[in-house]
């Protein structure tokens, strides 16, 4: 069994102890008494969260010389939330490349870039609602604050090295050089070079960063209309903050989907405002499952189409 297998063990256990502290009654309990009105509109707005989604990336495509038609972005955009449902910080999200491949027929490195790229902006954003909405609320609360501020230059700092190729494969030479062989080194200087040339000047993303904000708050207000129904009544720029925070932990690859790491972060914050841990959890858990299997459900339809186009397009050729 892979480290990763056993990393999402230890996260699906943590999970399951939350459960149990809880009370799984307790959590069924505050599902039953839900409002079901608030449930249904959040859940009316899980297609809609994609379309801002795709369209991000398919900037960020055209900006690398990729000439695709949005719906078919949208029909992997799909394709990959299915697969990030089911694996570790959304890693199945990259399945995207995959396709990406198939399609253009270019190198995956170019293909894996422009979700790498897409994922990068997704992080700095949401470091900085956590980041702002910590400081302007929890300004007494070093222990949630301070490793916010490391996290945050630390990603800060990472970003900076090796957003430039010279310094990038620099660094990352250091690495590999020691822990590859030869001809493995050989290869991977290759592909650096391949995703360094792929990457768009910084300038021609402000635009899909302005977008990425935008993205993120119309999550953002979904997850509070989830929280609505299980009446967690508090300002939406602290709801804001503290769903931030969440989903920083959670891309910890130690559970699926974060499952348990998301959650313990949230009961701890909640309970500033005296939010009941059922209701937290509830919460928490209602929405991840009904978006996840919303988006799931359409991209697992989306991956047999794509498949038997695939199939269909090497079988003629």
């Amino acid at each position: 069994m892979k480290i990763k297998n056993y990393l999402s063990i230890i996260g699906l256990i943590f999970f399951f102890y939350i459960l149990y502290d809880v009370g799984i009654i307790k959590i069924l309990s505050a599902i039953k008494n839900s409002n079901p009105y608030y449930l249904a509109a959040a859940a009316l707005l899980t297609p809609l969260f994609i379309l801002p989604l795709a369209f991000k990336w398919h900037l960020i495509l055209k900006r690398q010389g990729f000439n695709l038609k949005f719906l078919y972005v949208l029909r992997l955009y799909y394709i990959g939330a299915f697969y990030g449902f089911i694996t570790p910080a959304h890693i199945g999200s990259l399945i995207r490349a995959h396709y990406l491949k198939k399609k253009t027929k270019k190198d995956l490195i170019e293909c894996a870039s422009s979700i790498v790229i897409e994922r990068i902006l997704d992080l700095f954003v949401i470091f900085i609602f956590a980041f702002v909405g910590a400081l302007i609320f929890i300004k007494s609360s070093l222990g949630i604050v301070s490793p916010l501020i490391i996290s945050f230059i630390i990603f800060l700092l990472v970003i900076l090295v090796f957003m430039r190729k010279k310094r990038g494969m620099f660094f990352l030479s250091i690495f590999y050089n020691l822990l590859l062989p030869k001809n493995i080194k050989e290869k991977a200087d290759s592909s650096l070079d391949r995703f360094y040339n792929s990457l768009p000047r910084l300038r021609k993303l402000i635009i899909v960063f302005i977008i990425t904000i935008l993205t993120w708050i119309f999550f953002y207000s979904q997850t509070y209309i989830f929280a609505k129904a299980f009446y967690i009544n508090i300002p939406f720029y602290i709801f804001v903050s503290f769903v931030s925070i969440g989903t920083v932990i959670a891309t910890i690859p130690i559970s699926i989907s974060g499952l348990g790491t998301r959650e313990f972060t949230l009961i701890t914050l909640f309970s500033l405002f005296n939010i009941p841990p059922e209701a937290t959890v509830s919460m928490s858990l209602v929405s991840f499952f009904m978006t996840g299997l919303i988006e799931g459900s359409l991209g697992l339809y989306f991956a047999f189409k794509e498949d038997e186009i695939l199939d269909y397009n090497t079988i003629s050729s």
